[in-house]
């Protein structure tokens, strides 16, 4: 990438805010005096571009992420609904087993009775 390219994908420094003093900024270690401001940057053209490139960037990576999520989310629907039908699947078999259990039981008890 070009160097305009990579700080505008980047960001700049001009727009974040720079812990060092611009070059042409006076700072004096006397308390008393003022210190001189840097200068304010002048939005240009390439500044205004570099914000339509951001701005469209980030709304393609903002819904890409979003379909991303809403995948899923799909997806994970999807799965709870499978589980919960493996679930009462489950339990229509207990059921039957219970059922098959408790007449089995009152079978031993009739022959038990029997002898």
């Amino acid at each position: 990438m070009d160097g305009y390219v990579n700080k505008v994908l980047h960001g700049s420094q001009i727009f974040q805010g720079s812990k060092k003093p611009a070059s042409n900024a006076k700072v004096t270690s006397n308390p008393g005096k003022a210190v001189e401001k840097p200068p304010v940057k002048k939005w240009t053209e390439q500044d205004e571009a570099a914000k339509k490139i951001q701005t469209v960037v980030r709304g393609f990576l903002g819904r890409r992420a979003l379909k991303k999520l809403k995948q899923e989310k799909e997806d994970y629907e999807d799965l709870m609904d499978k589980l919960e039908r493996e679930v009462d699947k489950l339990k229509r078999e207990v059921d039957n087993l219970e059922r098959e259990v408790d007449k089995l039981e009152k079978e031993v008890d009739n022959l038990a009775r029997e002898r």
